[in-house]
């Protein structure tokens, strides 16, 4: 019974007219990826994999269309589009040049107007082109001739069958986005597009932020006529979960909590959003949540240092046009007198860049924004492997819930990460200490990183976010001279590292460090004033006290229980 049932569905899908649509198909989708194998510059493994990938969309894509049926061909001709114009690009291109196409190469298309594309398709023109390009066309027009027998099933086994091979597709491509993301042509060329889209806003935001002209005075009330040095570090998806100084059972801070008496370690800090771009572009300027557009309007804090005579450095160990053209903080870097792209997997590259930085000129004031690639994902990658401490088979992991054995590892991978970033900061403090007598180094992270905690996954995300993306280390060291400088603003900042806190407002609290003022300077945004107001936070727009975390979670279900108790009982 059973392999008459399985003969019959195998019958429905592979009919006559099934088959000459899926061939069709596999020539839309795949047989651009033929090429691959003829170009020498990729290696033949990467040919088969991604030749192998594009019959797997292509077998289920057919079985899409024959489950949803003919009658929805709007949204096969919109999708096949999508796919036929890249593959058209690269079946062309490979005519003329003998080489596949890949994102640097997409870019031409985009920024080539209509005149240079025909001159450079007549001057390219040759049989080889021509034959090459209406061999993928020609038989696409087959399509207009082959209906698709649609596939007789009860509607649970279409949904159960559906939910199948969209499952399939979304693990196929977890699994190998890198591959695809960077060798597929399809994904490849819309990427591009993506990425060429940034860069113009990119552009278009620094050319606004450099018309800004700024008429009210920022004024320094700071009564030290030596050479002043401070250092802002901004780290990279470092949970305070994951940090010793703030009780995590495992020795992740061993050098930050040598040195703990020397620290101002602040308790209830947040980010303003879970991603970096999100978060920096209001962490550096006077935006907020409920005012974005002043990131457009108003200074940043490069420009508030710049106004007063500060040499203005940035220290990046991320691209300042990397994802999403990094336009957070990539603007803001280029208002610097210097900026430094460093270019290293950990950040011990830092460590030598501010030290020529510290060595030279030490008579001006200086100050130093360091933006480190911290415990970014691969965290194996972000410490060298020395920094390999934490074994789980060794040192146990403080919340175990049953991981497997891979979970163990990322959750080591990140703790050793954190570890690095520990020896990263002290070697900072350590460095200005020992340059200049009157300085500060403050260190917080753009956001914070889900590791396991919450749910089964690791990272960090704009949707469906928890606390522990957002919940982050902040901390400071001051000098001892400069604290002498300015007894009273340090006098009683013993009693203000419970407050509550965002980001956000980083800002205002930096210039309370230094003593700056000026018109938008607000003393109640400044978690080291006197006239600190708490305000409501927010993460992503959306309130913190709304951010689910496991402890709230569990006290939800508890209440649920106890209500449900309640109503069933007699009384």
């Amino acid at each position: 019974m059973f392999s008459e049932y399985v003969s019959d569905f195998l019958k429905q899908i592979f009919s006559r007219e099934n088959i000459k649509f899926l061939a069709i198909i596999v020539w839309m989708m795949s047989s651009a990826c033929i090429l691959y194998f003829f170009d020498s510059d990729i290696p033949i493994s990467i040919s088969i994999k991604i030749f192998a990938v594009s019959l797997f969309f292509s077998l289920a894509w057919f079985l899409l269309i024959i489950l949803l049926g003919w009658e929805r061909k709007w949204l096969f001709i919109v999708l096949s589009i999508l796919v036929i114009i890249p593959s058209l690009l690269v079946v062309s291109a490979y005519a003329i040049t003998g080489s596949i196409l890949h994102r640097s190469d997409f870019r031409v298309v985009y920024t080539t107007n209509s005149s240079e594309s025909i001159e450079f398709a007549i001057q390219f023109m040759r049989f080889k082109a021509v034959a090459l390009v209406l061999s993928y066309i020609l038989p696409l027009f087959l399509l207009f001739k082959i209906k698709p027998t649609k596939l007789k099933i009860s509607r649970t086994k279409k949904i159960v069958l559906l939910l199948l091979i969209v499952l399939s597709v979304v693990m196929l491509c977890k699994n190998n986005w890198r591959l695809i993301s960077k060798r597929y042509h399809v994904i490849d060329f819309y990427r591009s597009y993506y990425d060429f889209q940034q860069e113009k806003k990119f552009d278009q935001w620094q050319a606004i932020r450099k018309k800004l002209k700024f008429t009210d005075p920022v004024i320094s009330e700071l009564n030290i006529k030596q050479p002043k040095t401070f250092v802002l570090i901004i780290g990279e998806s470092l949970s305070r979960y994951h940090m010793q100084l703030y009780g995590y059972p495992r020795e992740t801070n061993p050098k930050l909590t040598a040195m703990k008496d020397k620290l101002f370690v602040f308790n209830d800090v947040v980010s303003p959003a879970t991603t970096t771009i999100d978060a920096l572009q209001l962490v550096l300027t006077l935006a907020d949540h409920e005012h974005p557009e002043y990131y457009f309007e108003k200074r940043s804090i490069v420009n508030l240092f710049a106004d007063t005579g500060y040499d203005t450095v940035w220290l990046g160990n991320q691209n300042f046009r990397g994802n999403r053209y990094n336009i957070g903080h990539g603007i803001i870097a280029s208002e610097c007198k210097t900026a430094f792209e460093l270019r290293g997997d950990n950040d011990g590259i830092v460590i030598d860049a501010l030290r020529k930085i510290l060595s030279s000129e030490n008579n001006k004031d200086k100050i130093v924004f360091i933006h480190l690639r911290g415990s970014h994902t691969e965290y194996s990658k972000r410490y060298p492997k020395e920094y390999s401490y934490f074994d789980n088979k060794i040192i146990p992991i403080p919340y175990d819930k049953g991981f497997s054995n891979n979970q163990k590892k990322i959750i080591d991978e990140y703790d050793n990460s954190v570890r690095y970033n520990d020896h990263i900061i002290a070697a900072i403090i350590e460095l200005v200490k020992a340059q200049c007598e009157y300085s500060w180094v403050l260190y917080f992270s753009d956001h914070g990183e889900e590791v396991f905690e919450y749910r089964d996954m690791f990272g960090h995300q704009g949707m469906n976010f928890s606390k522990y993306m957002c919940d982050i280390p902040f901390i400071l060291w001051v000098s001892d001279k400069y604290k002498a400088a300015n007894r009273e603003l340090f006098a009683k900042l013993p009693g203000y590292l419970n407050r509550p806190y965002s980001t956000e407002n980083a800002i205002h609290t930096i210039s309370s460090l230094s003593k700056l003022k000026y018109a938008d300077f607000d003393p109640s945004r400044s978690i080291l004033s006197a006239n600190f107001i708490v305000k409501e936070r927010f993460v992503n727009n959306k309130p913190y006290k709304a951010v689910p975390d496991k402890k709230a979670e569990i006290e939800r279900e508890y209440g649920k229980l106890i209500i449900n108790i309640i109503k069933r009982s007699p009384l």
